[in-house]
C-alpha cells in the first residue's frame, strides 16, 4: 500500500505552526539563555551546519552569506570566520542584542 501525501499542505501546516509559536516575544524571553547555551557551546550547532555545508561544495571563500533569524549568531559566526562576508538579519530585539 503507498501512501499519497501532500507535501505542500503538510510544508504550510508546519510553517503556520512554528509561526504561532516561534513569535518575536518568545525569542526575546529566550534571548539571554539561548545566547548561552550558543556561547557555552562555541557555535556548535552552526559549525556542524558550516562543516556539511563545506563538505558538500556548497560554499566559496569570496561568498556572501545571508543569515536570517541570526539570534546570537550560532550560525553567523562559524560563517564569518571562512567567508567574505555574512549578513545577520534578527527580527527579535533581544536576540539581536545577544
Amino acid at each position: 500500500m503507498t501512501v499519497q501525501i501532500d507535501w505542500e499542505t503538510a510544508w504550510a501546516a508546519g510553517i503556520e505552526e512554528m509561526n504561532r509559536l516561534s513569535t518575536t516575544g518568545y525569542w526575546n524571553r529566550r534571548a539571554e539563555d539561548y545566547s548561552d547555551m550558543v556561547l557555552a557551546s562555541d557555535c556548535n550547532h552552526g559549525r556542524n551546519i558550516f562543516n556539511l555545508f563545506e563538505r558538500e561544495g556548497l560554499l566559496q571563500k569570496e561568498w556572501h552569506v545571508l543569515d536570517i533569524a541570526s539570534g546570537p549568531g550560532a550560525v553567523t559566526v562559524p560563517f564569518a570566520e571562512k567567508v567574505c562576508r555574512v549578513t545577520a538579519v534578527e527580527p527579535a530585539e533581544k536576540m539581536a542584542a545577544a
